[in-house]
Order: C-alpha cells, then sequence, then structure tokens
C-alpha cells in the first residue's frame, strides 16, 4: 500500500458541482485537491482521465449477518464489506439488534464481536429496539447511545410481536430521543392494516408469492408515516426532562464520549428529535416527510434504489421471489414521483436495504407470509444510479453525491466521510462512465445467486475504490483487506 496517492485527471465530483483536477491521498486522508498537483512526493499515481472521482458512498441502511429472529442472512461482515467495496460503498451502517432481554450495551458488545477483524471498509451502528424498558430506564440508554457512539436508533410500526412498538411505547421512545438528540429511524407500515390484508389472503387460500404486494397496501405505511410524524413533532415540542435516568447499561465504560464533555448523564442536549423515515415506496410517504418538515418538523426520507427501478409487475413475473421485500414494490407510476422528489430534495437519501438472502432461501416456500423479505443491492446501486439516473436525465453526479455519501454521513455524525475535502477520510471511487455492461448475478459478490436487475445493462463501472488511502478494488478487482475497516462512531 503505498503512503502518498495521486489521483491524476478526472473529475471531481463535489456536492457543489464538479471540476477537472487531481486529488492527493497521504495516509489515510486527503491532503489537497486542485489542478495540476504536484507528484515529485507521490509513490502512486493513478490515471482517472475521462472518469469520475466521488467520495465513496455512505449506505446508511444495510442488513449485514441479518438475524430477524425468524430468518437468517447466511452471509458474514468479511462478504458484506467485500461486496460493498466492489460497489463503491466505502462506509456502511447497519444495525445491532437489542433482542429481548438485552439491554443496549449488550447488544452493541454482542454485533461488535460479531464483527470482529472481518470488516474491508468503515462502519457505523444504528441501534435497533425492539423491547423498550420503562422511561428512567430508556432516558439512561439514550443518554449511553449517545456517549457510545451511536446517535441513532430503529424502530418498527410493524412486525408484531417480533419488533413492533404501539402509539404509546412510540412517543415514549420519541420523548426520550428528544432529550438526548438521537435521530430515530421508522419503518412504517400500520401493523393492523397489513396484519387484516394478510389475514385475508392466508385464510381464502392466496398465499402465492404474487399477492405479497397486495398484503402490505400504500395506506398501511401513509398512514403509518403520517402518524409517526404527528407523535415525533408532539415529542419534539414536550420530550421528558433528561437526566433523570435511572440504572444504565452495566458496560458503560467500553466506548466513551469522544468529546469528554458532559458525560453520559446529564441535561438534555437541545439537539432535538428528527424522524427518518426508512425506505419510502410511495410518493405519499415522501409528500408526508415534506409536509412536516415545511411546518418545521424535524422529518427525513429515504428511498432505495428498488423502488425507483422496480413496480410491482414483478409478482406476475417469472421470479415474485426476487421482488419479496417489505414494504413491497409499488404501481408502475410511483416511480416517476420518487426521481422527482429525489432530485428536488425531497427525498433526502438513497441506501441499499441490502439482506444477502440467497435464492434458496427465498425459494423456499411458495407463500408469500413465509417467504424472506429483502433483496442484495450493495454492489448494484451505483452503476443503478449512474446509468438510470444520471444517464437518463433524472439525477445530476452532485446531487448523487449529496444524497448517497454526504447527506447520510452529516445526518449521523460520521464527520469525516460523504465529501472530498482536505482532511476527510480518503474514501474514493473512481467511476468510469464509458465501460459498457450488464448487471449479472454470476458476477456479483454477494451470496444471494440473484439479483432482480439480471440482464440490466448499465452505462460505466466501478473501477477503482480506496477506503482511508487504502486500495481494495483496483481496475474492477477486489484486493482483500479484511480487519481494515473501522468502526466510526457518529455524533
Amino acid at each position: 500500500m503505498s503512503d502518498v496517492t495521486l489521483i491524476r485527471g478526472g473529475t471531481l465530483v463535489l456536492a457543489a458541482g464538479e471540476r477537472r483536477g487531481d486529488l492527493l491521498l497521504q495516509g489515510e486522508r486527503v491532503v489537497a485537491l486542485g489542478p495540476d498537483l504536484a507528484d515529485e512526493h507521490s509513490l502512486r499515481v493513478v490515471d482517472a482521465h475521462g472518469c469520475l472521482v466521488l467520495p465513496g458512498l455512505v449506505d446508511p441502511h444495510t442488513h449485514i449477518q441479518l438475524d430477524t429472529g425468524i430468518y437468517k442472512t447466511p452471509d458474514n461482515w468479511e462478504i458484506g464489506t467485500r461486496t460493498a467495496a466492489c460497489g463503491g460503498v466505502t462506509t456502511v451502517i447497519d444495525f445491532a439488534t437489542q433482542f429481548p432481554g438485552q439491554d443496549v450495551a449488550a447488544a452493541l458488545a454482542a454485533r461488535l464481536a460479531e464483527i470482529g477483524d472481518l470488516a474491508h471498509i468503515d462502519f457505523g451502528l444504528h441501534m435497533m429496539l425492539t423491547e423498550l424498558p420503562g422511561d428512567e430506564v430508556l432516558d439512561g440508554w439514550m443518554a449511553w447511545l449517545v456517549a457510545a457512539g451511536l446517535p441513532s436508533i430503529k424502530l418498527y410500526t410493524t412486525y408484531r410481536p417480533n419488533y413492533y412498538q404501539d402509539d404509546a411505547a412510540l412517543l415514549r421512545a420519541f420523548r426520550a430521543a428528544a432529550a438526548h438528540g438521537l435521530t430515530v429511524m421508522l419503518h412504517c407500515e400500520n401493523d393492523a392494516l397489513v396484519s387484516a390484508a394478510t389475514a385475508d389472503f392466508v385464510e381464502s387460500g392466496q398465499t402465492a408469492l404474487a399477492n405479497h404486494g397486495r398484503a402490505r397496501p400504500a395506506l398501511a405505511e401513509i398512514e403509518a408515516a403520517h402518524r409517526a410524524l404527528f407523535l415525533a413533532g408532539a415529542a419534539a415540542r414536550e420530550p421528558y426532562p433528561a437526566g433523570a435516568a435511572g440504572p444504565l447499561p452495566s458496560n458503560t465504560t467500553v466506548l466513551p464520549r469522544s468529546s469528554g464533555a458532559g458525560g453520559i448523564i446529564g441535561a438534555a442536549t437541545g439537539d432535538g428529535l428528527r424522524l427518518y423515515v426508512v425506505h419510502c415506496s410511495v410518493c405519499g410517504t415522501v409528500d408526508q416527510v415534506s409536509a412536516s418538515r415545511s411546518d418545521g418538523g424535524p422529518a427525513i426520507a429515504e428511498t432505495t434504489p428498488q423502488y425507483l427501478l422496480l413496480d410491482e409487475s414483478m409478482y406476475a413475473g417469472p421470479h415474485p421471489e426476487w421482488a419479496i421485500m417489505q414494504p413491497p414494490l409499488r404501481a408502475p407510476g410511483e416511480k416517476a414521483g420518487l426521481w422527482a422528489r429525489l432530485a428536488a430534495g425531497q427525498i433526502q437519501t438513497v441506501g441499499t436495504d441490502h439482506c444477502d438472502y440467497t435464492i434458496a432461501e427465498k425459494c423456499r416456500s411458495p407463500h408469500f407470509n413465509e417467504t424472506p423479505g429483502g433483496i442484495p443491492g450493495l454492489e448494484t446501486m451505483l452503476p443503478l444510479l449512474a446509468t438510470y439516473g444520471i444517464g437518463q436525465g433524472r439525477l445530476t453526479w452532485p446531487r448523487l453525491v449529496e444524497a448517497c455519501s454526504a447527506t447520510p454521513a452529516r445526518i449521523f455524525g460520521l464527520h469525516n466521510k460523504g465529501e472530498l475535502c482536505v482532511g476527510a477520510d480518503a474514501d474514493v471511487v473512481i467511476y468510469d462512465p464509458k465501460a459498457p455492461g450488464t448487471i449479472q448475478a454470476s458476477h456479483l459478490h454477494a451470496l444471494a445467486g440473484y439479483t432482480p436487475y439480471e440482464g440490466w445493462p448499465v452505462s460505466g463501472r466501478v473501477r477503482d475504490v480506496f477506503s482511508r488511502g487504502r486500495q481494495l478494488v483496483r481496475e474492477g478487482e477486489f484486493i482483500p483487506a479484511p480487519g481494515w475497516g473501522r468502526f466510526q462512531k457518529g455524533s
């Protein structure tokens, strides 16, 4: 590995615009960018003429080595982060799941032990809360999470009984999060509507995979978002006082707060609550978020490539198993509206919701209610957005960088990530827009063995990837570096 690398002659893509120039990496940081940088101190010069030079993508929503308590993906963090790197993703933010009976310290320790020294790229974590304690202990958990570098939690309005939180629980969690300035990620589907629709199909024997989408109607997503945004607004106005926390997790010394200020129990931060609505699949959900933002509400919308590019017609096609996900794919007309809202900034981020279930697992049952939901996406996001977003005039390169790198890094407090600027981590992707290609599962690095984009033509490829200055992909070939990836604390 060269300590000094000069990336010469590419088009640098910044959130503010594009410009031709060079990028100088030294050690793990970007140290200079501009035209015609001197290379006499460079141990290596990488020619990027004709290519885009991007900050590495920051995927805020992945499920590597997922254990839902019912289904498990067979991948691990070596496989998941290899897949990410080959797709130009240099940071993933995944989840530590608090299983029933655990506190958040035990959940985080278990997840970090699972990751071990396998990761090739850097990673952050959100805490997925499934069982809420009393208010005083919950307040203590929130303070501890901020101190531990996990300033975000995830909650669900569906998946009873594993993950589901009712309105009273949501409000309690929102108030605790507001008192400590945490971001709350929320999976929005009305559980009663989904459960009733699913029960109707099951009772009538209509459980073929083709009925998956109809069992989870768009109304369920829009209503849940509307209700959650209302509750979040109330919690932001009236959080319960922080600082009166009860018992904290027993392991409070592992991951101390990097700032050293204020200890882990203290007054409210004043930063308030941000509600981050994950994987918006319909325009109506995004519009609920936008309305909340226009009223001063702390709301953020995320979508994924599958909702921008795929639609419910897949359920009537030859491979409905490729489209089993929650929320399901929607009506074809939704896609244009989502693209427009992404371009306009009404959708702030794009993640993948990557789940590496194998095709064998997806085909194990003919019943939609017994099929694991989730699809692989880490390796295909960038070429798909480049081809069908930028290539078709729906996005610009700076807007892609803003939504896929800079904004997720900023929201989740990864301040050295997501931008090409002096002092930033040297996470860099060289994308060759002229290289023709076709997406084929056999060429991807996930275990899935399928992709819903099989046979789709793409314009361009991820040519080279650097993670904190270390090259992980050269001319499309992966260079393993297990253990290079570090846990990145969010602030």
